[in-house]
Formats: structure tokens, sequence, C-alpha cells
């Protein structure tokens, strides 16, 4: 018996609103997933066109797929993990380029160059001449050195790029209050150069550099004794000492009382006798291998103008090749070999 045609209207309305439906609430991440499908082989960012059934225009959005071999590295993404206590396992880097730009004198850029050095990460550390400096100033980003540049991205403020320094290659802690002390120390080293140091370098009058002079003397007394205060002292298994600012292994915290030190003694001598404690974190740091390389040989522009790392040639710490050329990540501490007498890096 032939259906009512008001039935078979209906039904047919029906149908079609229900394949309608169906189309508007097929799923985008199918569509995402059968395009990752094709690009995890090579990890690379592409563009997925994403079909629509309403009056809209096709959409085009940007994914970042990751590589089958390693899942968990979008995850972690830089963050370091340390297998085993005593270890610094920093994330590859291949292809990623380092330029540090500075003057040929430590300055604002010397805690990025210890930072640098302390993490084994390959850099040209690139030193321009004052007379050259008024061709670069247009090309830099906020007028000033030192300048970083990553895969000749350009980035400035000194500050920043120490932070963000020492946040990637694992040396502002590895707790919340380990990195909550970490950039304390940092931020009082800061306002110590600022209210002390700088005034000093720019002064030219003789009487008034005397007076400089006497209030840094009192604004060592007064930051000294507090960080003598934070000091961490452990003990090795070879009855060996080390001592470190925030943690029992290195920091930037370390790194920044080193040249805060270095800096105040180029303008008046201090009496090591009243900050036994702050004293043996300089000299824990110093003594480690690649850090003393640098160290040794950073007043010398010749030896440092083409510095990338310490190398097996320079260094008695053996590490892989850091030609910039063909980049290799720095390699775990505790796998190699130390200089006998040398403190262990620990880092997260």
């Amino acid at each position: 018996m032939p259906s009512d045609p008001k039935q078979r209207g209906k039904r047919k309305k029906k149908r079609r609103f229900q394949g309608n439906q169906h189309k508007k609430l097929k799923s985008v991440p199918d569509e995402v997933e059968n395009e990752r499908d094709v690009t995890d082989q090579t990890g690379n960012e592409e563009s997925v066109h994403v079909e629509t059934t309403d009056d809209s225009q096709p959409s085009t959005s940007k994914i970042k797929t990751l590589p089958s071999a390693t899942p968990t590295r979008h995850v972690l993404k830089d963050r370091k993990i340390s297998p085993k206590e005593g270890e610094i396992t920093i994330p590859e880097m291949p292809g990623i380029k380092y330029r540090l730009t500075y003057f040929p004198s430590k300055g604002r850029a010397e805690l990025i160059r210890l930072i640098f050095h302390a993490a084994r990460v390959p850099f040209e550390d690139r030193r321009i001449s004052p007379a050259d400096w008024q061709d670069l100033k247009p090309n830099t980003p906020t007028g000033t050195l030192p300048m970083l540049e990553i895969n000749g991205e350009k980035f400035g403020e000194s500050g920043a790029i120490a932070n963000w320094a020492a946040y990637k290659f694992g040396l502002m802690g590895r707790t919340d209050a380990e990195q909550l002390k970490t950039q304390a120390i940092l931020i009082q080293a800061t306002d110590f150069g600022e209210k002390y140091i700088s005034p000093l370098i720019m002064e030219q009058d003789p009487e008034k550099i005397e007076a400089l002079k006497n209030l840094l003397e009192e604004g060592v007394d007064k930051m000294f004794t507090k960080w003598e205060a934070s000091v961490v002292q452990t003990e090795s298994t070879g009855r060996k000492v080390f001592s470190y600012m925030v943690t029992q292994c290195m920091t930037a915290a370390d790194l920044v009382v080193l040249h805060v030190a270095d800096l105040t003694e180029h303008h008046i001598k201090v009496d090591w006798a009243r900050f036994p404690r702050l004293q043996a974190v300089i000299q824990t740091v110093s003594n480690i291998a690649h850090l003393k390389t640098y160290l040794t040989n950073r007043d010398n522009p010749d030896a440092v103008s083409t510095h990338k790392v310490a190398t097996k040639s320079q260094s008695q710490t053996p590490r892989a090749d850091t030609d910039m050329k063909q980049h290799t990540s720095p390699k775990s501490v505790a796998a190699t070999p130390r200089a006998k007498g040398t403190p262990r890096i620990h880092t997260k």
C-alpha cells in the first residue's frame, strides 16, 4: 500500500537532517590524526586543511606533530631530567646556533658567558670594538648590548638572556625552593652591580672614585655577609668539601657570586677571612675543569673571540666534538671521566 506523501516527505526531511548533523559533527581530530600519520616521520610543522559543511570558508590551521620515536619530547620540552643524581642531561639541540655579541670586556655579558660555559653549550663569543658599535646599533632589538642570536633571531636585555639561559640549561635549581633562592640571588647581584659597581666604572673624577670605593666597601659588608649565611657545604666521597650558594650542586647563583666577586676585587681588596664560606664557593666553581679553562683564558681576547666550548684539547674533561658547523649536545658529566679533584656538576 503506497505510503502517504506527507509521511514520505517527513522521512526524507528527517534523513537529510540526520545526514547534515553527521557531517557537522565530523571530528576534526580525525582529520588531524590522519595528517599526523603523514608528518610523524619528519616532526615538521605543516598546514592541515579542515573541510567544513556549513557556509563558512574552509580553514587552515597549524599543528605541531611529534616524531613517533620521541613521544615525550613535546611534553617534557626543555626540562632537564636526570636519570641518576649527579648527571647533567641537556636536551639535544640539533642545528641550534648561539651567538653572543658584546664588547671585548666582561661587563653585562660575563654572567651569560659563564652560564654557557658551565652548561658546556656551544656558542660564538663575538666581541666587537666600540668603533663597530655605531654601525651595529640600528640592527639590535633594543639598541643595547649584549645581544644573543638564536639561529639568526636576535634578542636583547642581559638579565632576560641570563635568566633564560639558566632555565634552559638546567642551572636554575631542581625544585621550586631552589629556583626561587637562585632567582633571589640573581636579583640581589643585579641590584648590587647597579648601585655600587656601575658608578665606579663610569666615574672619571679621582676624588669621587675614592668616595665610591668607600661606598662599595659598605655594600660588600652587607651583601657578602648575607650571602655568607646562605652557603651550603657538602662532603664528597673523597672527603673533599664543596660549597654552593643554594643547594648541593652548582646553579646560576654560584656563577653570579663568582662574577660579582671578580668585579668587586677589580676596585677594592676584599677581606676574605671574613667570608670563608663564600670564598669556598668561588674556589669550588673556579676549579670545575671546563670553567677553569675559560677563566684562565678569558682576559686574552684572541683565546676567546672564536670560543665555542671546552674541547678535549682544552680541558681534561672529554666530551663530544663541539664544532659549530655540526652541533652536538653536551654529554653527561657523570658518564665521562672528570679531572681528579674537581667537583661534580649536578643539574635538574
